[in-house]
């Protein structure tokens, strides 16, 4: 096979043969090879329509397409002198991976409800700031609980409405990461 891009072959990822196993879903293409918990995957994908953190059987209406986006870790240090040049070379070299996944009932709802906990927390915390500054002597504890309630709104989002993400990349190989137990022991085959 050949990449989607150029008209060279594919390399077979290297890893360890007792370590690699292979998960298919004939007639749609989508392949991958596990390696531990990381699943390599080509740039497009469809992952079995199963919740991708307990391996239950998904409603048809949430197992949809989703981008992935990778980009060199080394791109961070950007960030630590030139946020505003991170964010436009970040644009500019990520990767793409397009995978199609899904979440049970019992998962989507966990992850609508801690999303309005977050939105509740951020909204909380901007009332905060607005109430402490439109005092006729602002209030400095105000703004401050105000400004926590944002912080940790923001960190809760990235910490509770984890997904699959894009471990690191190799050519046109994309390494996922994220899956629950019960889906990773539940889609490898020998």
């Amino acid at each position: 096979p050949t990449g989607r891009r150029s008209r060279r072959p594919i390399e077979p990822v290297p890893c360890p043969a007792n370590d690699r196993q292979s998960v298919h879903r004939p007639g749609t293409g989508g392949f991958g090879q596990w390696i531990g918990d990381e699943l390599v995957v080509p740039s497009r994908v469809d992952l079995p329509p199963r919740c991708v953190f307990c391996n239950e059987p998904v409603d048809p209406a949430t197992y949809k397409p989703r981008t992935i986006y990778w980009q060199s870790p080394w791109l961070l240090l950007l960030a630590l002198g030139y946020l505003i040049l991170f964010v436009i070379v970040s644009l500019i070299v990520r990767k793409r991976c397009d995978v199609s996944y899904g979440y049970c009932s019992e998962h989507r709802q966990k992850r609508f409800w801690r999303g309005m906990l977050i939105v509740f927390a951020f909204a909380s915390g901007m009332v905060l700031i607005l109430a402490g500054a439109a005092t006729k002597q602002p209030s400095g504890v105000l703004i401050g609980i105000g400004i926590l309630a944002i912080l940790a709104a923001l960190v809760g989002g990235l910490i509770a409405m984890r997904s699959i993400s894009a471990a690191g990349m190799s050519g046109m190989y994309f390494r996922l990461k994220g899956f629950g137990r019960p889906f990773i022991d539940g889609n490898r085959t020998v």
